[in-house]
C-alpha cells in the first residue's frame, strides 16, 4: 500500500498527525497495538488511540486539592444532607390510591378509571 512513497514522506505525515499530543499518551497508544493488535494501525487509528489516552478536561478538574477550609465546609455540607435524609418519614407513595378507595367505600362519586388504577396500584 505504500511501497511506492517515500519512507520520509510516511514519517512526516505520520509526524504531522501525533504531534498535538503529549508522549505519555503516543505511549499508551504504541502499548495497546503491541499488546492488542496483529498489524500496525492506520494513521487514523493510531490518533483515535491517543485521543483515547487523553485526560479530560472533567478529569484535570478532579485533580485540584481542596484545602482544610473547603474540606471542613464540604464535610458539612454532606452531614447537613445526611441528617435531613434521617429525618424525612418515608413516603407512601400510594397514598392517592388509598384516598380514591376510601371515597368510593364512602359513597362518594368515583372515576371509574381512577378506581381501577387505585386498586391495580394497591395490588403491586
Amino acid at each position: 500500500m505504500w511501497g511506492d512513497v517515500p519512507i520520509e514522506a510516511v514519517k512526516n505525515e505520520w509526524s504531522a498527525g501525533i504531534e498535538k499530543f503529549k508522549l505519555s499518551e503516543i505511549g499508551k497508544a504504541i502499548e495497546h497495538c503491541a499488546v492488542n493488535n496483529k498489524f500496525p494501525p492506520t494513521l487514523p487509528e493510531f490518533i483515535q488511540l491517543c485521543k483515547a489516552n487523553q485526560k479530560s478536561e472533567f478529569t484535570h478538574k478532579l485533580q485540584y486539592k481542596l484545602s482544610d477550609e473547603e474540606l471542613a465546609i464540604n464535610q458539612q455540607r454532606i452531614q447537613e444532607a445526611a441528617d435531613k435524609l434521617k429525618h424525612n418519614p418515608p413516603r407512601d407513595y400510594r397514598k392517592w390510591a388509598r384516598d380514591i378507595i376510601a371515597d368510593h367505600k364512602k359513597g362518594l362519586k368515583v372515576n371509574d378509571t381512577a378506581l381501577r388504577f387505585a386498586n391495580e396500584a394497591m395490588a403491586l
